[in-house]
């Protein structure tokens, strides 16, 4: 959303639709944070199709012959819970502990159930159910020792774990993201925006300045790293990778030599010609 201030208007319903997977995301960066330390064999935003069903799974953990599969949450606020429904102010959910069974129904077909496991962990510290949630294998925010604790009891034997993995490599449809806005419904600006207050400073710099001053904020930045602000935002925006063509008409008023300097130092490279792709560094 941040990438596209200034740049486009979007309509009630592309915000929300963003604002949903945006949080989303950032919940599973938060289990991501979680696991950073742990030694396990871990895909991250699997798709499976089993039988002609297509699951997405956040997280798989491949633990000597055990699998793993935990779901992140990043529900914030109060909650009313039920056995089908959650609730708050705004909302009605369906009960998104009920959502387990059916993963494990399908994952059932293809992995030994004893072997399986599948956990749920809710990630915001400001998640507030009205009761708490007692199951074995849902996780608050506060439980991360638990939930690395758990993990632990599991013997972990590599080549084991290769072994399973390789089980359900069989059944992988492939990594899908869907992108978060769909970028043919509305006109998107190019230019040089402000990375702090998204004020367009195209016409602020030329072609030799080192550095430019934002007269709306003063932020004084170099050129380098205003280009690599922008092309970022572009690759947020489109979620692909970007050509130096595409980086000349979206950072129209810089020169050439700049941007293939920052895409070199700055971004991935496919190739080592200049009609390469870029994308962003892990």
């Amino acid at each position: 959303m941040h990438a596209l201030k200034n740049r486009s208007i979007l309509d009630d319903s592309l915000t929300k639709e963003y604002r949903i997977k945006h949080r989303g995301f950032i919940g599973e960066c938060k289990l991501d944070q979680w696991l950073n330390d742990t030694p396990y064999i871990k895909y991250d935003d699997l798709y499976l199709t089993i039988d002609k069903d297509t699951i997405q799974l956040d997280t798989v953990l491949f633990i000597g012959h055990h699998v793993i599969i935990i779901d992140a949450k990043n529900y914030k606020g109060h909650y009313k819970i039920s056995d089908t429904s959650w609730s708050n102010e705004f909302v009605t959910i369906d009960n998104p502990i009920l959502h387990i069974s059916r993963t494990q129904s399908i994952l059932t077909k293809v992995i030994n159930p004893n072997y399986l496991h599948i956990w749920m962990v809710f990630v915001d510290n400001d998640f507030k159910p009205h009761r708490p949630i007692q199951l074995p294998h849902v996780y608050m925010p506060y439980e991360k020792s638990r939930l690395l604790f758990d993990l632990s009891q599991f013997n972990h034997r590599k080549d084991e774990s290769l072994n399973i993995q390789k089980l359900m490599q069989n059944q992988v449809s492939g990594k899908h993201f869907d992108p978060p806005i769909r970028c043919d419904d509305f006109t998107i600006q190019p230019g040089l925006l402000c990375p702090h207050c998204k004020n367009d400073l195209s016409e602020k710099i030329r072609r030799r300045y080192k550095y430019v001053t934002c007269t709306h904020c003063n932020l004084k930045i170099s050129a380098q790293n205003l280009v690599k602000f922008n092309i970022e935002d572009w690759i947020y925006i489109y979620q692909k990778g970007i050509t130096l063509k595409e980086a000349l008409n979206w950072c129209p008023t810089v020169s050439k030599d700049l941007i293939y300097n920052v895409l070199k130092k700055h971004f991935n490279s496919n190739a080592l010609k200049r009609n390469s792709t870029y994308t962003l560094k892990e």
